[in-house]
């Protein structure tokens, strides 16, 4: 059936959901905006105080998994995302984003870039919490960063981040259909193979 089909293989959208490739490195320090960090996830703007690395090794629900985490030493505002490349297959579709995450900074959101919040504010308490939610995209016009585009993520909208505050993300998941099902854990080759589809092209004069 139709739904069988969307919840086996390859359901999970996102790519290294897991957060498992980090070809440009694990740690980065004040990304500028664009800025690639984990395979496909770029920073909305540049950040001023902020240091973005892999954690290994995170016990989440029972799992060993990664993460990606986000600290702060001074004043600064968070924007992270990742852009679906097919957007025709979710546009004006039905979606559930889910993730687990823990955070100190009360006013984190879900957020389609520049289109929208989603679901309720992040829960502060630093403690592993899983996110779910459901909505119906607009059109989408194409892939990429802006107005009615195909960029997911999370942003700090009604509070600062300052010295102290951070943000930890595991297990992000995009799926079509109104239900979280249990994340998509593919095998690092196959994810590794995924984020070299992409490739930045230098000329040389």
């Amino acid at each position: 059936s139709d739904v069988t089909s969307l919840k086996s293989g390859r359901k999970n959208l996102i790519i290294n959901g897991g957060f498992d490739v980090w070809q440009r490195g694990t740690s980065f320090a004040n990304p500028v905006a664009n800025e690639y960090m984990a395979d496909r996830y770029f920073a909305g703007g540049t950040r001023l105080a902020t240091t973005i690395t892999q954690n290994t090794g995170v016990s989440v629900n029972g799992k060993i998994v990664n993460t990606f985490r986000v600290d702060t030493t001074g004043a600064d505002s968070w924007d992270f995302y990742q852009a679906i490349e097919d957007y025709q297959t979710i546009s004006g579709q039905e979606v559930t984003i889910s993730f687990w995450y823990k955070t100190n900074l009360s006013g984190v959101v879900c957020r389609h870039y520049s289109t929208g919040t989603y679901g309720s504010p992040l829960n502060s308490d630093s403690t592993w919490r899983k996110f779910e939610t459901t909505v119906t995209l607009p059109t989408l016009v194409s892939a990429g960063a802006g107005l009615n585009k195909t960029s997911f993520g999370v942003w700090a909208a009604s509070t600062a981040p300052s010295n102290g505050s951070f943000l930890e993300i595991a297990m992000f998941q995009l799926e079509l259909g109104s239900v979280a099902t249990e994340f998509e854990h593919r095998s690092y080759g196959e994810e590794l193979a995924l984020c070299q589809r992409y490739y930045q092209e230098h000329s040389y004069n």
